[in-house]
């Protein structure tokens, strides 16, 4: 468990259970609810990076999993490449979720490939330099990230090969066509 706030650390103790303790890095922006400020979303965002390259520059690959996500199944075998069809994730340095909420569509049509965002929320990173340089990379876009970009925004730019900024760089009717895709899209 990735702690980052006090009351997960006392809990952890209480439960006995591993923790690292990563309250002593918050800052103010990230003090209150996040998810209705976008820069305290972002320190937020930095900070758990912050921490995946704690553990990454260790040697010790990483399965992320946000507390709002649940394992139906132990995703050992998967991210090993054990698993019928998915033998290339043995070699992979960064496997992302998506945000499709479609199994058969995610699986059959490749919502990964979709506009679909990836869910930064369930990460498999391998403590290899590729897989760290990502991460680094990750954590300077959500450090100069602008307005409501966000942990997956940057990401996606990131793996889509974008610029850092580049929802910003967009002209103001670019801008408005894909705020009405995004908007359209969510509903």
């Amino acid at each position: 468990v990735g702690a980052m706030d006090r009351q997960v650390v006392e809990r952890c103790v209480s439960e006995r259970f591993d923790c690292l303790d990563w309250s002593s890095t918050a800052v103010a922006a990230d003090a209150a609810y996040v998810r209705g400020d976008f820069s305290g979303f972002r320190a937020l965002g930095v900070r758990k990076v912050d921490a995946l390259l704690s553990i990454l520059r260790r040697g010790a690959h990483v399965l992320l999993s946000d507390v709002d996500c649940v394992w139906s199944a132990d995703p050992t075998p998967l991210v090993r490449g054990d698993v019928a069809g998915f033998s290339s994730f043995a070699h992979a340095d960064l496997i992302s979720a998506t945000d499709c909420m479609d199994v058969d569509a995610d699986f059959d049509t490749g919502c990964y490939a979709e506009t679909t965002d990836k869910n930064t929320g369930v990460l498999a990173i391998r403590a290899t330099e590729a897989g760290i340089a990502a991460m680094k990379e990750w954590r300077v876009r959500l450090a100069v990230a602008q307005k409501d970009e966000q942990d997956q925004t940057t990401f996606m730019d990131l793996i889509d090969g974008n610029g850092r900024g580049h929802r910003w760089g967009m002209s103001p009717p670019q801008r408005s066509e894909w705020q009405g895709f995004a908007l359209e899209w969510c509903d």
